[in-house]
């Protein structure tokens, strides 16, 4: 994975810098999601025991993506019920994340 995760960045980078800086944080993002598109749909087909949903909170975008795909190309329609059904089940399983309230600062003496 560390190797399609360089090769995606590396894309990023040569696609983009030539007109405008890619915010970093942004550039990670979309990284990732080109990333998880080779986890969803590698190039080598592997037999899999069960689905394994990653904990990236982009991976919701990834699914996104993928129904996207899905659209244009619809042979993905199995991968995508089987990835879209896994996530679904994972996020009603997992507890609902909290707003974060910010602290006040510490008094100093």
């Amino acid at each position: 994975m560390g190797e399609i995760y360089n090769e995606a960045h590396d894309l990023l980078h040569a696609l983009f810098s030539p007109f405008f800086k890619v915010p970093r944080k942004l550039k990670i993002s979309t990284a990732d999601l080109l990333v998880s598109q080779y986890r969803i749909t590698p190039f080598i087909k592997k037999k899999r025991k069960a689905i394994r949903i990653p904990g990236s909170r982009d991976f919701e975008y990834a699914i996104h993506f993928l129904s996207l795909r899905n659209r244009l190309e619809p042979g993905l329609q199995e991968i995508f019920d089987l990835w879209n059904n896994a996530y679904q089940k994972k996020k009603e399983s997992e507890p609902e994340e909290r707003p974060r309230t910010r602290r006040r600062p510490r008094r100093r003496r």
